[in-house]
């Protein structure tokens, strides 16, 4: 190899955090470059996106603990009302609504219970208090109790987040009256 650098074991590019270039046992360390930043190239559009991104994950992952927002919210929503369960990973990919997406005729009543939550979350993305870029079913927390199997709604959420609060509530209470079927789960519709 020609170039400037040192040749180094193998053991040291790995171990040393180095770039270092060849094949074998011998390396050959790469001469210094200087990297710059690339959100320094970004243009400041771009900048101002990656850094509100940053500040919704930051706001969700400080959110109340009974307060969690997305899917977390809605799976505690469903412990409250089926203690026992483990919802993301029972209800995921389940028939042919359960789960991101959903098409198709559901295959029994538990998949007919996540089509109507998927209607439901439908609803709310038409509502005019909820059209904002960050009020959406998604990333919407909202205020509720659980007591016992219960799940209360808070008076103190506004229109947006009543409204996928019920979204939630509903689905769950539905989840622990249907029955669960093994052999929809994962099924391709």
């Amino acid at each position: 190899m020609g170039g400037s650098g040192t040749w180094r074991s193998v053991e040291h590019c790995h171990t040393s955090g180095q770039a270092c270039l060849g094949v074998g046992p011998q390396w050959k360390t790469a001469p210094r470059v200087k990297f710059q930043s690339v959100i320094a190239m970004e243009p400041p559009a771009q900048l101002i996106k990656l850094l509100l991104l940053v500040a919704l994950l930051t706001a969700g992952a400080t959110a109340h603990s009974i307060s969690r927002r997305s899917l977390w919210q809605f799976n505690n929503v469903i412990k409250c009302t089926i203690p026992v369960s483990h919802p993301l990973l029972e209800y995921s990919n389940y028939g042919c609504y359960c789960g991101f997406g959903g098409s198709g005729t559901p295959v029994d009543a538990l998949d007919r219970c996540c089509q109507t939550h998927d209607n439901c979350y439908g609803q709310v993305m038409k509502m005019e208090s909820c059209k904002f870029l960050i009020e959406n079913p998604y990333t919407t927390s909202y205020s509720y109790s659980c007591s016992g199997t219960e799940v209360t709604c808070s008076d103190e959420n506004d229109p947006c987040e009543a409204f996928i609060c019920n979204c939630d509530r509903e689905a769950a209470i539905c989840f622990s009256q249907a029955p669960y079927n093994k052999e929809n789960k994962g099924i391709k519709c």
